[in-house]
């Protein structure tokens, strides 16, 4: 079995997985996540879901550098194989051929793996969390590059760190499922209008911009807190995929014994 880890800046996400199949998965705030301890607690409850015994690797991708630094000092100490961390220099089954290879986000390359394997080259992913991050991976199976944007919850704290006036507007879960009024009724729902419209606005024209310079029509895969909103939006063909970044790892895992 595999451990995956998903250390974003929002959430962790975690899954064992047996095969393709997911056993069991977690996920918490990763500003909970503040010491050894708090990591150590994290896996030993994954742990409890399964034979500990038959986790024989663990794999991790992280934007997060002071949890990379946690998750590598706990997971010697639960008994588990050394993590493997994500990154340009393993075995991937792309060449990544973006400037400063070392400063891609790892979870753009899980994505980026786990896409091809889903679609096929060429391929866009789209991760709609707190970041929107396209990655774009071309017919020679070369990882590109892409764009990064702020996604909802970033726009609205921008708004309130940047204005004098506007207040601080909580996007709750259900903003992640419900597309709200253009047209907001007082300044918290003009807000709420104006970060999840733009955030569908600037996926839009991000992947049609790409498919227009690529000179195709290339599929789509869309994934991330906030994909359930943003994927009806897009246009076909595209394939929205919850925990794409873990299925990502599992997959560079398995390519690096």
């Amino acid at each position: 079995m595999i451990l995956a880890l998903d250390v974003g800046n929002t959430r962790i996400k975690a899954a064992v997985f047996d095969g393709e199949c997911v056993r069991t998965k977690q996920a918490l705030k990763t500003n909970a996540v503040q010491t050894v301890d708090d990591v150590i607690r994290l896996l030993r409850t994954l742990m409890s879901a399964v034979c500990a015994s038959d986790i024989r690797s663990v794999g991790v991708a992280s934007v997060v550098p002071r949890v990379t630094e946690l998750l590598d000092a706990a997971v010697p100490q639960v008994g588990l194989p050394a993590a493997l961390f994500i990154g340009p220099h393993l075995e991937l089954g792309l060449c990544v051929a973006v400037r400063y290879p070392e400063h891609l986000g790892a979870d753009r390359i899980a994505d980026a793996v786990a896409a091809v394997a889903r679609v096929g080259c060429p391929a866009i992913t789209l991760n709609c969390g707190t970041a929107i991050t396209m990655t774009v991976v071309d017919a020679q199976r070369r990882l590109v590059g892409g764009a990064i944007a702020a996604g909802p919850r970033l726009v609205t704290q921008a708004l309130c760190q940047g204005t004098a006036q506007l207040p601080a507007v909580e996007l709750h879960d259900h903003a992640a499922r419900e597309v709200p009024s253009a047209v907001g009724t007082d300044t918290e729902s003009a807000i709420r209008a104006g970060a999840i419209h733009g955030a569908i606005g600037t996926a839009r024209q991000l992947t049609d911009a790409t498919r227009t310079e690529l000179g195709e029509t290339i599929a789509v895969v869309v994934t991330g807190g906030f994909a359930r909103l943003i994927a009806p939006h897009l246009v076909p063909p595209l394939l929205q995929v919850e925990d794409l970044t873990l299925d990502g790892i599992r997959r560079i895992v398995l390519a690096n014994p």
